[in-house]
């Protein structure tokens, strides 16, 4: 028998991102991501790594942290209706090269959404 897992739609319009004047902005207002909420010990473990690198003087760790936190992003998405900040086109399936193609921002904020959907606060 196969196993359906749980995915969670999670609305993406109160995620924030910096402005030239110093302020911060909704930019996704009726946007939204899917995740798989299945984690595994390997994600666990690749999440801390990339914890554990982000503060490192070493460019090749970090670099390496961010591969690897895309290839996470990328098995765990399983849909999404996100669209180009500067072009407003859609955007593609989200893949591993998707992601290395987006802002820094939407990187840390899908990492975000994915630690609140698979560890939700009990408020």
């Amino acid at each position: 028998m196969r196993t359906i897992l749980k995915t969670v739609k999670c609305d993406c319009s109160k995620l924030l991102y910096p402005t030239e004047d110093g302020e911060s902005a909704a930019l996704r207002e009726g946007q939204w991501v899917e995740f798989k909420r299945k984690v595994t010990p390997g994600n666990m473990r690749m999440m801390l790594g990339f914890a554990q690198s982000a503060g490192a003087q070493d460019y090749g760790l970090l670099a390496d942290g961010l591969d690897a936190l895309s290839a996470l992003l990328a098995r765990k998405i399983v849909a999404w209706n996100w669209t180009d900040l500067e072009t407003g086109a859609a955007l593609p399936t989200p893949s591993i090269e998707v992601l290395n193609e987006l802002d820094f921002d939407d990187l840390l904020n899908l990492v975000n959404l994915y630690v609140e959907t698979v560890f939700p606060s009990k408020n």
